[in-house]
């Protein structure tokens, strides 16, 4: 433990327990999600949240650890409420399966605890970047979501088990220094439901305490760059950056702008948040436009005009408006014909509805099934073609390449450009 046990502010020490921190907290109707869950001061987080009634789904990568963890909770804490995922946070595979599991759990996500305390360095100073640049943008979008980073101090657990020359010091002069794992829990309990920080966010803590950290840490030039746009497991959770917006609006004085998606268009209005623009939703079912003058050709424009959010005048095209019950109607059906297919998700865009599969390991494997499936595979007279923007699509890209199918890609591969006798790349 700390060769000083002062309490800080908070009325806690370095010595306080995840328990003491916690002591007289209910946490009923709370989710939280436990990374590294399996051992260590995870395993302390996990059973002390659940002991103050928190419903805690572990993301392990050792199911059977995390099982073994589970079944001891549960025996100390027969009220627990506890679930196990596998996750592996080295494979976006892995994590895009876990979300889609827990997406099926049907659960609010109030808590997401990410054991990295063993990265050092630089990888320290970015998680600490990661927590205040995804706090400013929560801020920015109106999201009532804290994010704070902490320091759960030097705790011997079975990170060192390998590491015999370090537990030949932690043996000595160490013990002043380091804590156990009921101590090195306490922070995480802390912040996960003590009053005290409640609606606190960008904050660093240590001991249960507020901290200050590096001033590195205050470069939000540096967070930004080091934060990239989420991926996220439904579409409902997109965000789009102040600087993308800005950029579109930019164009928007020139020339006229479209923004066209397979969403319905008050979802795409409110993701991108600018009156003049033109918005194509639902695949083009459903139109709005900014209140200009316009020449519609001829005969009379089938649009309404209404006021958006912020009061400003547009003209609405919805000329499939009459099908709206039936649209709904298919909509319910597909939700109970894919209700009992893991992964499946049935997105109802108002004028249109999309069915997606969220549980594709690899893109690559995908579209060779999809060839296949529709006897495409040897055919000389068909070109696949492939959209992809993101790294997730580059299987798909390699399968297409090497079987010398169209491909387009907004970016080169692995920062090299693509080889083979078809269209490999359009930029």
């Amino acid at each position: 433990m700390w060769p000083f046990h002062r309490r800080g502010p908070s009325g806690f020490s370095s010595s306080s327990t995840a328990e003491e921190v916690t002591e007289g907290l209910d946490g009923s109707g709370l989710t939280a999600i436990v990374t590294g869950a399996s051992s260590g001061i995870g395993t302390e987080t996990a059973r002390v949240l659940a002991l103050r009634s928190v419903h805690v789904v572990m993301g392990v990568r050792n199911l059977s650890a995390g099982h073994n963890v589970k079944e001891a909770i549960i025996k100390d804490i027969p009220t627990a409420k506890v679930d196990v995922l596998e996750l592996d946070l080295s494979s976006m595979a892995s994590v895009k399966k876990f979300t889609s599991q827990f997406g099926f759990l049907n659960l609010p996500l109030n808590i997401l605890m990410y054991y990295c305390y063993f990265a050092y360095g630089q990888s320290k100073l970015a998680n600490i970047l990661h927590a205040v640049e995804l706090s400013r943008r929560l801020k920015e979008e109106g999201v009532n979501i804290t994010a704070n980073s902490l320091h759960p101090g030097i705790i011997v657990t079975n990170l060192f088990r390998h590491r015999g020359f370090v537990n030949a010091i932690l043996g000595t002069a160490g013990k002043l220094v380091t804590k156990n794992v009921h101590q090195g829990a306490a922070t995480t309990c802390y912040l996960a439901l003590h009053p005290q920080v409640n609606r606190v966010t960008e904050k660093y803590f240590s001991n249960s305490n507020l901290a200050t950290p590096s001033s590195r840490t205050a470069d939000a030039d540096l967070a930004s760059k080091l934060t990239l746009p989420p991926i996220v497991d439904s579409p409902d959770f997109a965000i789009m950056s102040n600087e993308m917006r800005a950029v579109v609006k930019s164009a928007s004085k020139y020339f006229p702008t479209a923004i066209i998606s397979g969403r319905s268009c008050e979802k795409v209005y409110k993701f991108v948040k600018l009156t003049e623009l033109y918005y194509a939703g639902s695949h083009g079912m459903d139109i709005m436009s900014p209140t200009r003058k316009h020449n519609y050709g001829d005969g009379q424009a089938n649009y309404t005009v209404k006021n958006d959010e912020l009061g400003n005048g547009v003209h609405l095209f919805q000329a499939p408006s009459e099908f709206l019950p039936i649209i709904s109607e298919v909509c319910s059906s597909l939700v109970n014909i894919t209700k009992d297919i893991l992964g499946a998700k049935v997105e109802y865009n108002k004028y249109c509805v999309s069915v997606h599969y969220r549980l594709v390991d690899e893109k690559g494997k995908a579209v060779e099934f999809l060839l296949k499936s529709l006897g495409l595979s040897n055919h000389d007279n068909v070109l696949a073609i492939h959209m992809g923007d993101d790294k997730t699509d580059e299987d798909a890209v390699k399968v297409l390449r090497d079987s010398n199918l169209g491909v387009w890609h907004p970016r080169p591969l692995s920062q090299r450009p693509l080889r083979g006798n078809g269209i490999s790349e359009v930029w």
